[in-house]
């Protein structure tokens, strides 16, 4: 109960402090726009309902982002991850426990809406739901595969290093196996910060970041 109180309390903190940044004032981020991105990350797995030894885990994420108006997108995120964690089951005389990996594979839609306070940097909340394929495997005791409902949370920042390219930061938390589960199974949170690049394309002539760029091109001419 703790821990999900310190989470959902983390989550309406960043909300708050979003709210408060004000109107969008930034050049990407605008209605059509087309965002490509990619992140790698590292971070932690705990199960929700069991007493257990923190695992580490790494990942990569590669998104798609389209702005169906100023600062909100619809997003696709395809995941790999990879988490590291000791399994324990009983032996003939003791307790053993042996090395295991999870991989798991989340395809995530969902959406994103973002704040400027400043020109060129941005902070955003996002949602997301899917499924995930994923496989653990023990050291000595075999495998075996699923397929489960995932919903994740995320907060981020941008910022525009040059036209249409941002640097990114983002914490997400993840249930990536919220059901069904088998008996011996248990819902576990995954915790993860990643870092990453996105750029825009803007799909419109007439975007406001288009307009910008031809009055300056036209000022340059003359």
């Amino acid at each position: 109960m703790k821990r999900s109180a310190v989470i959902i309390s983390t989550i309406i903190t960043a909300f708050i402090l979003l709210a408060t940044a004000g109107g969008a004032r930034a050049e990407t981020a605008q209605k059509y726009d087309l965002a490509f991105g990619a992140y790698l990350g590292f971070g932690c797995a705990t199960p929700f309902y069991q007493s257990r030894d923190i695992a580490f885990g790494l990942g990569t994420q590669p998104e798609i982002q389209f702005f169906v108006i100023d600062r909100l997108s619809i997003t696709y995120r395809f995941l790999w991850e990879r988490i590291y964690f000791d399994h324990k089951y009983m032996g003939l005389y003791e307790d053993v426990i042996e090395d295991a990996v999870m991989d798991i594979a989340p395809f995530m839609l969902g959406a994103r809406y973002y704040f400027a306070p400043v020109k060129r940097f941005k902070m955003y909340l996002g949602l997301g739901m899917g499924c995930t394929v994923y496989r653990v495997e023990f050291e000595d005791t075999g495998w075996y595969s699923r397929l489960a409902f995932a919903m994740d949370v995320s907060a981020g920042l941008e910022y525009e290093v040059i036209d249409q390219l941002t640097v990114c930061g983002m914490f997400n938390a993840m249930v990536p196996n919220m059901g069904p589960v088998e008996d011996d199974e248990n819902i576990f949170g995954r915790f993860m910060f990643n870092v990453g690049v996105s750029y825009y394309i803007h799909t419109t002539k007439g975007s406001a970041p288009a307009k910008a760029k031809k009055a300056k091109v036209g000022k340059k001419r003359g």
